[in-house]
């Protein structure tokens, strides 16, 4: 007979890793945001900078490319983290011996 391990919230533990997994993955999308936020805030400071020199220009572009692309990754990341945090499996039916 197989056992079935379940813990206070009615989790198996792998699935309680799934979920720790999707929570710590979430908090440090979250807190990488506010570091792109940052640095993409630097980038828009320089760019109004009148006395900047133009080739700043090209490596503030770099940055800000750089900087939006990781933002669309954290959001994806973000995104599939909601999903699996309300994602919720059909419970299996017993069936009726009558």
């Amino acid at each position: 007979m197989r056992r079935t391990y379940r813990n206070k919230q009615g989790l198996s533990p792998p699935a309680e890793i799934t979920k720790s997994m999707a929570v710590l993955a979430d908090s440090m999308a979250d807190d990488f945001n506010n570091i792109l936020t940052v640095i993409l805030g630097a980038c828009s400071l320089i760019d109004c900078d009148s006395k900047s020199p133009p080739e700043l220009s090209v490596c503030v572009a770099l940055i800000r490319t750089s900087a939006e692309h990781a933002a669309s990754l954290s959001n994806r990341l973000v995104q599939m983290c909601t999903v699996r945090k309300h994602h919720k499996h059909p419970k299996r039916l017993k069936k009726s011996s009558g």
